[in-house]
Formats: structure tokens, sequence, C-alpha cells
């Protein structure tokens, strides 16, 4: 990964390889922002843009080697728009940018002025954390069982995050550190993701979440196996792993903060290491990037893998549903009936809707765990991303300002997500005839399958302040996109570790 360190001088004698400058859609302003440049140089500069129309668009990249400036070789000038539109991502995405063109061009040491133009009201230490996260999040990429490429793009060794006041400078390295934590956690989970579900299984992620317990003295870490499962009542984890050879599990791991706190948060994630649909099998091209059915689960072991240094001030703990769903003649049918931890019925009549069965007995155990919040991740309906496209999270909840709260948190974050509604005329659709619930809606075919699926879970978290979020579209990433690489994103950490810090 690359090496982020933080300097107190700006100019044209630093010991780099380039300089990333970032500028805003004005013509007088990139004029000023090369100024630190040899006389000469930025003339010649200045004109190469006007020839090549780099006006400084959102997003517009000007790439030019330097020949004074020695022993910097490159300049590569992002554009972040007009200034009022400048945000967090506009520069989280600029560092992107700015990285992977270094990557490219050969530079190996980048130096960055990214703190020249600031988003409304905000100061360097509050897009400090974001750059350094566009820079880290770029140069992730899973290649774990891919032979060498000679001709791939030369990673960047090191990022100078310049700021000449020296007043704030303790600050900036504080979210340069930030920064680098937010993006741990999320490639921690992308890495678990992106792995092949031969090689994460639900044992697996027991594993994990012991590893992660092991390191640090404020983690703990239980384990509920089938046996236990069996004998504390978790029929509908215990009927969705009826069809695999591999056994289930109920992973909990705790945060407990070195101060006193009676806050008890929960973070729910759904655990499918491979989903094949059960019974209700899924058509084969729907099926082969089911490995990521787990992503809310390593969401949450993401976000424990960092949560030690974050060090939030209230007791944190992560409950994940680890099993898959596979069809075998021992699999649950449809038509068959499951009675959850809560000992509330479900009619199974699509096994192919199984993260809302886990979920509804790890919920329901966070209840009975005494649970003051719980926010569940999960990639739980292909409705969500009709509804929202593959790049927007759904978010449900029962209490508005904890909604409130993950909304500002994402934001801040990057990571997109929209609220939906909790439509109660919709809750009759999920009503079993011979059941107390079913799990899939009676109105086949006419929508809202992700509101109902949210509504199905609500269930089970009785009058606990809830959340869910939909994460079955922005947990996987079918093409490059500025600090994103195809395959798993670790979605939704960045977001939860903003929000636990906040708490």
């Amino acid at each position: 990964m690359t090496n982020i360190s933080i300097h107190s001088e700006w100019n044209n004698q630093l010991h780099v390889d380039g300089y990333a400058v970032f500028v805003p859609q004005d013509e007088k302003e990139i004029a000023q922002s090369i100024s630190f440049l040899h006389h000469d140089e930025s003339a010649t500069l200045v004109a190469e843009m006007k020839h090549e129309k780099f006006n400084g668009k959102q997003g517009e990249v000007f790439s030019f080697p330097l020949w004074m400036s020695q022993p910097a070789r490159r300049i590569i000038i992002i554009g972040l728009g007009p200034q009022k539109d400048i945000t967090d991502e506009v520069l989280r995405k600029a560092g992107a940018i700015a990285t992977r063109v270094a990557g490219k061009t050969g530079v190996g040491t980048l130096a960055f002025r990214a703190t020249a133009y600031l988003p409304k009201n905000e100061t360097a230490k509050d897009v400090v954390s974001d750059i350094v996260e566009g820079i880290l999040l770029s140069q992730y990429s899973f290649k774990k069982y891919q032979s060498e490429d000679e001709n791939s793009a030369v990673s960047l060794k090191n990022a100078l995050i310049c700021h000449t006041n020296k007043r704030e400078f303790a600050g900036v390295e504080q979210a340069a550190q930030l920064g680098a934590l937010y993006v741990n956690g999320a490639l921690h989970a992308a890495d678990l993701v992106n792995e092949p579900s031969s090689h994460i299984t639900p044992k697996v992620l027991v594993r994990h979440a012991q590893e992660i317990a092991s390191k640090n003295d404020s983690i703990s870490c239980t384990v509920l196996d089938k046996k236990e499962l069996e004998k504390r009542g978790f029929g509908c984890i215990l009927g969705v792993a009826r069809g695999s050879d591999e056994p289930p599990y109920l992973i909990h791991v705790t945060y407990t903060p070195k101060v006193r706190t009676k806050k008890k948060v929960f973070l729910v994630g759904k655990g499918i290491t491979f989903d094949s649909g059960g019974i209700s099998i899924k058509p084969a091209d729907s099926m082969e990037n089911m490995k990521m059915d787990m992503a809310g689960g390593a969401a949450v072991l993401g976000v424990f893998s960092q949560i030690a240094a974050l060090a939030p001030k209230v007791e944190v703990h992560g409950i994940i549903a680890a099993c898959e769903n596979m069809p075998s003649g021992n699999a649950v049918k449809p038509g068959d009936v499951l009675t959850a931890y809560n000992k509330k019925t479900v009619e199974v009549l699509n096994t192919d809707a199984e993260g809302r069965l886990v979920l509804a007995d790890a919920c329901a155990y966070a209840v009975d765990q005494k649970a003051d919040m719980i926010i569940d991740l999960a990639t739980l309906t292909g409705a969500c991303i009709v509804a929202l496209g593959p790049d927007i999270a759904g978010l449900f909840g029962t209490d508005q300002r904890v909604v409130d709260k993950i909304k500002n948190a994402s934001d801040d974050a990057g990571e997109k997500m929209w609220q939906l509604p909790l439509e109660q005329s919709y809750e009759k659709l999920m009503k079993s005839d011979i059941a107390d619930f079913r799990n899939i809606s009676s109105a086949r075919g006419v929508g809202g399958g992700a509101i109902t699926g949210a509504l199905f879970i609500k269930n089970f978290v009785g009058d606990t302040p809830w959340a869910h979020i939909d994460i079955a579209g922005p947990a996987w990433a079918n093409e490059q996109k500025e600090y994103t690489e195809k395959g798993a994103t670790g979605f939704g950490v960045r977001t939860l570790l903003r929000f636990l810090k906040e708490l």
C-alpha cells in the first residue's frame, strides 16, 4: 500500500517524482496554482493547457513532463469543476485520479497540494482524510490468483500531503491516519468478498473474527456452532444451512470501550458465503458472483478490524449469520415452515429469499442481547438494484434520527445511500396463511421487493431503533470507477466507522 506522509513545504524543490495539483474551473486560479514552478515552466504549462483546451472541469486531467524543476519530472493537474461545487467526494476522486495517472506514467513519489481549494466551511483536516482515502482506495486490486503482469501499471509508492500551515499540522496528520484507517477497514472487507467461496466458508469467517479479537484486548468473540444454534432455537439460520455440507455459525464480536457506557450498538451482517438460491435455484449467470452474498458480514468484520484504533465511546457488537444456501436432499423446500429465534414462524415460499431469514434470527438475537440500536447490512434484494441502480444502497429505518446519522456518514464517505419507505400498507403482503409470515411478498411481479424485504426483517427487531441497509448493488462493482476496481468494494465500512466515531 502507498506510504502516506505529511510535509510542511510546497515548492519546486521537493524530492519527488511528480506533483499533483487540484484546480477549480477558473483560468486565473489555474495559473495561480502552478505559480510555484519556474516562471518559464509555468508559462509553458499555461500555453499547453490552452492548446489542449483544459479548463478544470471536474475529473479533467492534464499530465505534463517538467524539465526545469528538477528533481521532479511530471505535473498532474486534476480539475475540480466550479469552486461552489467542490465537495469532499470531488477531492476524494481527484486524489484517486491523480494516483492512477501517476501509476501509468511511472511516478513513484507524488506530492499533493491537497488543501488549496476546500469545500465551503471546511478546513484542511476536514478533507485530508478524504484525499487519503482516494489515494489508497485507487491502489487496491485483488490479483491473488493471477500470474504477475509485467505490463501492469506501477503502484504509487509514496504520497506527500503538503500543508504549509504549521498550526494545523497535527490535525492534518491525524486526518491522514483516519483516512488510512477507513480504507484499511474497507479493504479488509473487500478481500474477504473477493475470495472464492471455496476459500471463505462460514468456518473461515469464524477464524477471521477470532483473529481480529485475538489482536485487541478491547474485542472479544463468541461463536455459536450448529449444536448451540439448535439448542437455542435459531430455526431460520439452520433452515437455510440445511442443504449445505458446511455447518452454520452465529459469530458475535464485541468491542468494549475504555470509558464506561451503557449504550449498545449492534451491527448485523448477512454472511451467506455462497448463495445458489437453494431449491429455488438461480440461473447460472446470476450465480457466478454469489460469493459476494456475505458482503454484509464482511463489512461488519471490516469495521471490527479497525474499531480498536478508532476507539468509539459506545459498546459495539457485531453479529454475523454465516452459512451457505445450497440445494440438496436435505435442503429447505418451498412451502416449509421455520421457527425463528423469537418463536415467530415463517413460511418459506422462495428459498432464494434466504438473507432475510438469517437476518431475522440474528436481529432477534440482538434484541435478546438488549441492543439499544440495530443496524443491519445485507446484499438483500435485486429489487433494490432495479430501484436505485448499481451504485446506491437502499436505506430503511424505524428511527429517523438513526437514519439521518447514517445518511450523513454515508454522504461524508461518498458511499451513496437513499432512504426508502417502510410502507405500512405493504405489511399485509408478508402475512402467511399457515404461519406468522411468508418470506416473499404475496403480490408477485408488482415490484416493491426491497421494501417488502425490509418489512420482513422489521418483524424481528421489536421496538429497538433499527436501520436496514440493502447493499446489493454497491457491494460489487462491474467496472472500474475513480477509486474502486472491478469486484468487491467494501461498501458500508467507511460509513459505519464514521457513524460510530460520531456517537
